[in-house]
């Protein structure tokens, strides 16, 4: 049901649609690694406090304001706090959002050390081939990573008009693919 995805803009909704988002936009699925890192569970209570306009406020009163739907600390390779909320327990799937980045420079690092990628300067269609002659294909690892691709697109969060929320609709409403968005990108 394509309007689910509307559901995005009330806070309460949210974190169901976040947990279906599979469902709701087209999606493919990895298959788990064959050889999983087991994480250690050494778990501590945190007593963590900030200050925010004037007040003292804990890291429970953080998650809760900000609506976490999951928050996780390692430190020395262990798990010492791992916590959930809104509907979501440790094997709800959720979309990565931003996160997806950081795996991405993981993925690019590791090429980079492996000798599969020769350089950050290099361009995206130099190992993405359906960029190929495209603006974004044109566009180096380096800036890729650093979010300076200079495409012509406004990211601006929760503007109805903005570059970010049309491309979602597309994809949504129209059946439109993500590379193919990209492809057509101009800078």
């Amino acid at each position: 049901p394509p309007f689910r995805l509307l559901a995005m803009s009330d806070p309460e909704k949210r974190p169901a649609v976040f947990r279906n988002f599979h469902e709701l936009m087209p999606s493919r699925a990895i298959a788990p690694s064959t050889q999983p890192r087991l994480w250690t569970r050494i778990p501590e209570s945190l007593d963590v406090s900030y200050s925010w306009r004037g007040k003292q406020k804990t890291l429970e009163e953080f998650l809760t304001e900000t609506r976490a739907m999951g928050f996780m600390v390692l430190r020395d390779g262990a798990i010492v706090n791992e916590r959930y909320a809104l509907g979501t327990d440790a094997d709800s799937l959720m979309t990565t959002w931003s996160a997806a980045k950081s795996y991405t420079t993981t993925m690019i690092a590791i090429g980079l050390h492996q000798g599969r990628i020769e350089s950050l300067d290099d361009r995206v269609e130099k190992y993405a081939s359906g960029f190929e002659g495209t603006d974004y294909g044109r566009v180096s690892l380096r800036h890729l990573l650093m979010m300076a691709s200079g495409m012509d697109f406004s990211h601006t969060e929760g503007f109805i008009l903005s570059d970010r929320s049309w491309m979602y609709m597309r994809i949504q409403f129209l059946d439109h693919d993500m590379d193919d968005f990209t492809r057509n990108m101009q800078a």
